[in-house]
């Protein structure tokens, strides 16, 4: 028993000729080297078979009944889809006047009848090299493309980062904090309406956070509107990516029109799509980042990928601002019944000296401020007590 190895063809070839004899003597000679041919007599044929599947290199007669040659290399020439295939003309014609024609139609080579065998080979290796080191070349400048671009996105988003850490830190609140970063990320994506909503204490609704950002005055009234509403778990926009933590994404707010309370409002304001995204931390949702074009977009991965990159950075960076703004609110709380007090309050080192007093202290010693106060007394053991033992009795108890 026998088995016969197919081994894939050299290349595709598509030979064009209206003499049977010539194709015959091409096919069999290509067909030899180790090529896939295919034929046809005549350039109608010839375009209809190179639409249907594109060879990799066309063998093509000049001299042919109703369209010659050259009208079929510049027909070929004329679409994308089979202008960079190669064409050698094969031809009787040995003019230069033929030649340049040729090559003016947009073919690659010329050679003239009778053909011999080796020159043909020689000519065809030739170009199907050219063709595949043209085709390396693209490749190659696809993939720098490419790399160039995910290079230029990388540093938009580390620039984004870099300026979303820089003013959140600077900011007092979480609102203003937000209102920055929803401007950052607006401009950089180039959408026109940010806001967001965070959970009540009781996380039972979502509320509209005082900060926000519009490129247009006319925004004014849906964002008045948008203060005034709040958003239960799945329900609108909000309420669906609060339940589903993940990007929620409406290419056209018209076909998805239920999910938006304010819809009149949002036409009004010619709004086309909206994007919602999550600000995580350890699976809990701290807020959500809305964002309005006045474009219908369709879901770009890009723009996912850059605000969720933002959102994962605020998770810890809101939690953060809200610790300090809770320990700012307690301070202020502590001073103010500190200072208020109709008792005497105060703190020392342990060595006697007075780091700080209210007022009704001060007032006991006969003092008129809690500066003057400070400012005269060094030692209370030994400017105060009576009996400084009492002083260290004291510090014992404690």
């Amino acid at each position: 028993m026998t088995f016969e190895l197919h081994s894939e063809p050299k290349a595709h070839i598509l030979v064009v000729d209206d003499n049977p004899g010539n194709l015959k003597l091409l096919t069999q000679l290509l067909t030899k080297e180790g090529y896939k041919v295919r034929v046809a007599p005549n350039g109608n044929l010839a375009l209809k078979s190179v639409e249907a599947t594109p060879p990799d290199l066309i063998l093509l007669d000049v001299n042919m009944p109703d369209m010659d040659g050259y009208t079929v290399c510049h027909k070929l020439k004329a679409s994308a889809h089979t202008r960079e295939i190669p064409v050698i003309f094969v031809s009787a014609l040995d003019e230069p006047l033929n030649k340049v024609n040729a090559f003016t139609a947009g073919g690659v080579d010329y050679i003239t009848k009778p053909i011999e065998p080796l020159e043909v080979q020689a000519r065809i290796e030739n170009q199907l090299r050219l063709r595949q080191l043209q085709l390396q070349l693209v490749h190659q400048n696809t993939l720098l493309q490419q790399n160039l671009e995910a290079r230029r996105q990388a540093e938009i988003e580390l620039r984004l980062l870099l300026a979303t850490t820089q003013a959140i830190s600077h900011r007092r609140d979480v609102h203003s904090a937000l209102q920055a970063v929803l401007q950052l990320v607006c401009i950089t994506i180039q959408w026109d309406y940010g806001e967001a909503w965070i959970p009540d204490e009781e996380r039972k609704i979502l509320e509209c956070s005082q900060g926000w950002y519009g490129s247009q005055s006319s925004f004014l009234q849906f964002r008045e509107q948008s203060l005034q509403v709040t958003f239960s778990p799945n329900i609108g926009l909000q309420g669906k990516a609060w339940i589903s933590k993940r990007t929620e994404w409406i290419e056209n707010i018209d076909c998805d029109k239920d999910l938006f309370f304010l819809y009149s409002h949002i036409q009004k304001a010619r709004l086309k799509s909206a994007f919602a995204v999550p600000i995580l931390l350890e699976q809990q949702v701290l807020a959500i980042l809305v964002f309005y074009s006045c474009k219908a977009t369709s879901a770009s991965e890009r723009i996912i990928d850059l605000v969720t990159a933002v959102a994962t950075q605020l998770g810890t960076l809101i939690q953060r601002k809200q610790t300090e703004e809770i320990l700012r609110i307690t301070q202020e709380r502590y001073h103010s019944i500190v200072e208020n007090a109709v008792e005497g309050i105060y703190q020392t080192t342990p060595s006697g000296r007075y780091l700080s007093a209210n007022l009704a202290h001060a007032k006991i010693y006969g003092y008129s401020s809690p500066e003057e106060l400070i400012a005269s007394l060094e030692n209370i053991e030994q400017q105060l007590y009576v009996k400084a033992m009492r002083r260290q009795e004291f510090k014992e108890a404690i």
